[in-house]
């Protein structure tokens, strides 16, 4: 038991973090995931699910407050020999850290956030968020043509993706494509919300945030860009509208 201790209370400190979360506390929460970090780093045993979890949750909270105070916390690097079951994590963790070395304007580290979240994918869903980070990055720098590449080895993996009882984040991944190719490829953007409407609305796992209503938001954002692009005005001011209520009531 006392070998467990570490463990346990950097957990519970994980989970008190979670329910802060879930209030909208997100500076709360990132100091519940800070003290579990610091926990687990003293712990005598391992768990390296938990690890990967510690990052990726004070990541989340970082962007949602876009507090770069945390990046230390967050800039880490996943262990060398990980596991498949431990990958998960360490892959959320891996792109919100590119993203907010993004905001602190370190190109070069963000990049190389994203590469490593490359290879920590464990299903062709998170291989096409992968390839999508790279296409956005890409993008924001002016470099169009390397952007193009990367949006078409995201599609690729979509093709690939066993839609019939896909989760939420998997699920998700189809309208992340949609936000990202209405510009350089529109085509493809109307076809792939049209498959997220079709999917199935199975739901499977113990995602924390499985009933966010940011997914509602996304989902409105993607459908009014889309008629945007189509040049149907009401259609897109009434979706935007939507996703502007919805982000209201979040407090964003």
């Amino acid at each position: 038991l006392r070998n467990a201790r570490g463990l346990v209370r950097a957990r519970l400190e994980q989970m008190l973090g979670w329910v802060e979360i879930s209030r909208e506390r997100f500076s709360m929460a990132a100091r519940h995931f800070e003290r579990a970090l610091s926990t687990y780093a003293k712990a005598g045993e391992r768990d390296e699910r938990l690890h990967g979890r510690l990052p990726q949750s004070v990541s989340i909270a970082a962007l949602e407050t876009i507090d770069l105070d945390l990046l230390p916390s967050v800039d880490v690097e996943p262990p060398a020999d990980l596991g498949r079951n431990a990958r998960e994590p360490w892959f959320h963790a891996m792109q919100n850290r590119g993203w907010l070395l993004m905001l602190a304007g370190r190109q070069s580290d963000a990049l190389d956030g994203f590469l490593a979240a490359r290879v920590l994918g464990t299903s062709p869903a998170a291989a096409s968020i992968a390839e999508l980070n790279l296409a956005s990055f890409y993008r924001i720098l002016g470099a169009p043509a390397a952007a193009r590449e990367h949006l078409h080895l995201a599609r690729r993996q979509l093709r690939v993706q066993q839609w019939s009882h896909a989760n939420l984040d998997e699920r998700m991944t189809l309208l992340e494509y949609a936000l990202e190719a209405q510009i350089l490829d529109p085509t493809s953007a109307g076809e792939t919300l049209t498959r997220y409407r079709s999917s199935s609305r199975r739901r499977r796992g113990d995602h924390p945030l499985e009933n966010d209503c940011r997914v509602a938001a996304i989902e409105a954002m993607a459908r009014g860009s889309l008629e945007a692009i189509h040049e149907r005005q009401s259609g897109a001011l009434a979706a935007f509208g939507k996703a502007l209520e919805i982000w209201s009531q979040l407090g964003y």
